[in-house]
């Protein structure tokens, strides 16, 4: 700062002072300012080489990625490649098929296995994935939660899921009376016309369910409800196979599509009715054994559609019955659902014929 002149007023000296306050405060600034821009450059520099550093990490995860896919492609066209021949339904038979797919998850793991089941897709290949759910479903409860094992295994039950998700399904409506079971093998054990069902269809590459339509808790209403708040119960893939007289024995609900139903199969029409209403996608297979009971059910549900029409797709089985005129002799077993018996080659027939095309079951 100067030293102030003599004979300055006291304003000069006051403006004299002030300029060099002004002037010491600038350089203070310069400097400070200069600080935080060498700063911001050193910071930007070092940014800079941190995203230089996290891009080339990216990319080299990448192309890690890229070569780890390339190897799995290449595995899966190899695996595919010696297993066609087995694979082929023209040439491995359904057991054939259906191990193979076993032996693979064991020999390549359970994600290779499901990217080559996918691409020969078949009832059997189908059938093999379905038979590795059980041995995994035991290793995950026996793993530790939260362990890498479990994880892996919980990873490959839910590819699985994934794989199966679209599947067809065959949904039973069934009765428990001993009365309404048609096999006198069946009384004796306790199982129901849908176990035996069950067996002439579980080669199909289908999912099987059941509901008792007959429960004292239950009815025609309960069931329909029941099936319609879950999505994989009421869309198109779905078969819904109906025994006339699933609803035997329970309590009269009111439907919406009254009017009251009462007997078999009033129940078993406005049950149906009420299904397509609420906006079931599915087929419908009626079956009973019962003198036109197929026909009558068709009638009841028509009555209670608008205009007398329908949209479901319905196949009515008529079934034999021991001692009709169709069985003089009374051969062993007519009832029963069984294969090379007319009942359960018309059954089988039933719910094949409703089966989707093939390319259904191919995924892209």
């Amino acid at each position: 700062m100067n030293t102030p002149m003599q004979g300055q007023s006291e304003m000069e000296k006051i403006v004299e002072r002030l300029d060099g306050l002004e002037k010491s405060q600038s350089n203070v600034r310069v400097e400070f300012v200069g600080s935080i821009i060498a700063a911001v450059i050193a910071a930007g520099a070092a940014i800079f080489g941190v995203v230089q550093q996290s891009r080339a990490d990216k990319d080299q995860h990448t192309v890690e990625t890229r070569r780890a896919d390339t190897e799995e492609l290449n595995v899966v066209n190899e695996v595919k490649r010696l297993y066609s021949e087995r694979l082929d339904p023209l040439k491995g038979d359904f057991e054939t098929q259906r191990s193979t797919i076993k032996v693979l998850a064991s020999l390549y793991g359970v994600p290779t296995a499901v990217k080559v089941e996918s691409s020969f897709r078949t009832a059997a290949t189908i059938r093999g994935l379905q038979d590795l759910m059980p041995g995994l479903e035991r290793d995950r409860d026996s793993q530790v939660v939260g362990s890498k094992e479990r994880l892996a295994t919980e990873a490959d039950i839910e590819r699985i899921k994934d794989s199966l998700e679209d599947l067809p399904r065959v949904l039973f409506v069934e009765s428990g009376l001993e009365s309404n079971i048609y096999c006198e093998d069946s009384k004796r054990v306790g199982a129901t016309n849908a176990d035996d069902i069950r067996e002439l269809i579980k080669s199909e590459p289908i999912r099987i369910n059941a509901l008792m339509g007959d429960r004292a808790d239950t009815g025609p209403k309960w069931v329909a409800d029941k099936i319609m708040t879950k999505k994989e119960y009421a869309g198109a893939g779905v078969i819904l196979v109906i025994h006339g007289s699933a609803f035997e024995g329970t309590p009269v609900y009111d439907l919406p599509t009254s009017p009251e139903a009462k007997s078999n199969q009033e129940k078993a029409g406005a049950f149906l009715a009420h299904l397509e209403q609420a906006g079931f996608k599915g087929k419908v297979v009626v079956y009973s054994r019962g003198d036109s009971m197929v026909g009558l059910v068709r009638e009841e549900l028509l009555k209670r559609s608008p205009d007398k029409k329908t949209n479901l797709e319905l196949r009515l089985v008529q079934l034999e019955r021991s001692g009709r005129k169709s069985d003089p002799d009374g051969l062993k077993d007519i009832d029963c659902f069984k294969a090379g018996k007319p009942n359960g080659e018309r059954i089988a027939w039933a719910v094949r014929s409703s089966l989707p095309r093939d390319d259904f079951y191919v995924k892209e």
